[in-house]
């Protein structure tokens, strides 16, 4: 069996067994196992049980991967659902990788008007507002992100840090402590641990 095949077959194998073992994609990205994550996702699309959220929680994980061009090639995925806020999310976020954040933040409000109960929609938008360090406009978009799904745990992480930038510091524990409870093995968990014990201390 060549090496290449070999590896392609450990690949899904691993992403099936996470899969069965309860651990999803999103759980992997969030407690930093990102490569595992992209081969779970790889592995939905092999079964063709992949959509546009998968290919956007792909891009996602590519970019904290610093891998560009392939998450890119996710963004683009999301013009071809015939979806058209996936499509404006898809947009978005293609912008924002070629740092046109005037163009991101446009398509993420269109995104938001045009699917208002879309999550992903106000998180795009929510990271497009970051750029302009607009910092009330991204704890209400990460806020409207938890309400709409409160599992997803880097949406309170970052509206901990939106709010922490307006001091807001009831609002901040309250999504860090979220946050925490979700991904408890977090990347960013000694620095939000660490923010917190400030919080604290006041």
């Amino acid at each position: 069996m060549r090496i290449s095949h070999l590896c392609s077959v450990l690949w899904l194998a691993f992403a099936v067994t996470a899969t069965a073992q309860g651990t999803s994609p999103q759980q992997l990205f969030e407690s930093g196992q990102n490569d595992q994550a992209i081969q779970a996702l790889s592995a939905q699309r092999e079964r063709g049980e992949s959509g546009p959220a998968d290919a956007f929680l792909a891009g996602l994980v590519l970019v904290k991967l610093e891998q560009p061009e392939r998450a890119q090639e996710e963004f683009a995925r999301l013009a071809t659902s015939g979806d058209q806020a996936w499509t404006l999310i898809g947009e978005s976020a293609s912008a924002l990788l070629a740092s046109d954040a005037t163009r991101a933040r446009e398509a993420a409000a269109q995104a938001v008007e045009t699917a208002p109960g879309l999550f992903q929609a106000h998180y795009q938008l929510g990271l497009a507002k970051a750029q302009f360090e607009d910092w009330a406009g991204c704890a209400e978009a990460f806020r409207h992100t938890t309400d709409l799904n409160p599992s997803f745990a880097y949406a309170h992480y970052y509206a901990g840090l939106s709010y922490s930038r307006i001091a807001r510091a009831d609002r901040t524990s309250e999504h860090f402590e979220r946050f925490l409870r979700l991904a408890p093995k977090a990347p960013e968990r000694a620095a939000v641990e660490s923010l917190m014990r400030t919080l604290r201390g006041r």
